[in-house]
């Protein structure tokens, strides 16, 4: 039977296909991925339309890219800026993992790997947890550029405008002149979201106290983009622990390799395959 396929072939003209040689050690290729913590939802991708889906859970770490496109690496090695006894962004992590990770994999088909963070044997505990105090205050009122004000809000600032956080009203216009806008923060009609966790306020005539809502367990995103679990909560603090890239969680990935692709192209590729499933 062997024997009569390859002489089918041959004698058809068609060559066999070959099968993809695997991505070797300092191979460069781009990379496409959506990754995952189970129950909690979408962490990172590079793909724009699984980023905007609103059926796609999201979890409470997620952040948008500015750019979404395949990512170029060096299979086997780590990323520039990646700090292997340090604290990375999340981003930065998942990247390097899924890097390393490659080496062996086949181009053009998309894999699904799961990473598991690890924390490194010499990372001081300076960096590795961080306290947070769960009360913070300060006075409740604050002034901004209007030249500022006018070029982030596209507006002329009136007195008693309010400033929105998604649709719950935090700060409103009390005051204005040549120079600056005067504000007074409110007090939240409900709780926040945080990177911390929720966040609830009381004020009295000057001064503005945010309240922060969390729980052992709960993933925290830094202004870093790093991504940390909390560990412990005292009577007025809690300690977030940043040691392991993912907080603790194995990733879910789907992930594929391109040799070479135009930027762009190699989401839409993977995102129709998913959609193939």
């Amino acid at each position: 039977m062997v024997a009569v396929m390859a002489a089918f072939f041959l004698g058809s003209g068609c060559a066999a296909l070959k099968p993809t040689p695997p991505i070797l050690s300092g191979q460069t290729v781009k990379i496409d991925y959506v990754c995952r913590i189970e129950g909690k939802g979408i962490v990172d991708t590079t793909m724009k339309t699984v980023a905007e889906n609103n059926d796609e859970k999201k979890a409470r770490v997620f952040i948008d890219r500015d750019d979404y496109k395949p990512i170029p690496v060096v299979a086997g090695e780590n990323l520039p800026g990646y700090n292997p006894q340090g604290v990375n962004s999340l981003r930065i992590a998942l990247v390097n993992y899924l890097a390393h990770a490659f080496v062996g994999k086949t181009t053009g088909k998309y894999h699904d790997i799961t990473l598991h963070g690890e924390i490194p044997g010499t990372m001081k505990n300076t960096l590795r947890f961080t306290h947070i105090e769960k009360e913070l205050t300060v006075s409740r009122f604050r002034t901004v550029n209007i030249d500022i004000y006018r070029r982030d809000l596209k507006k002329e600032p009136k007195i008693g405008d309010q400033l929105y956080d998604k649709d719950i009203a935090y700060a409103e216009i009390v005051g204005i002149d040549s120079r600056k806008v005067t504000l007074k923060l409110l007090d939240y009609s409900r709780p926040m979201d945080s990177p911390w966790g929720p966040m609830h306020s009381k004020t009295d005539e000057t001064t503005f106290t945010s309240i922060i809502d969390t729980c052992v367990g709960t993933l925290v995103r830094s202004d870093t983009g790093a991504v940390g679990r909390v560990a412990e909560i005292t009577d007025d603090a809690f300690v977030v622990d940043f040691g392991d890239p993912f907080g603790g969680y194995p990733l879910k990935c789907r992930a594929i390799a391109y040799d070479d692709v135009p930027a762009g192209e190699g989401g839409i590729q993977l995102e129709k395959k998913i959609e193939e499933e």
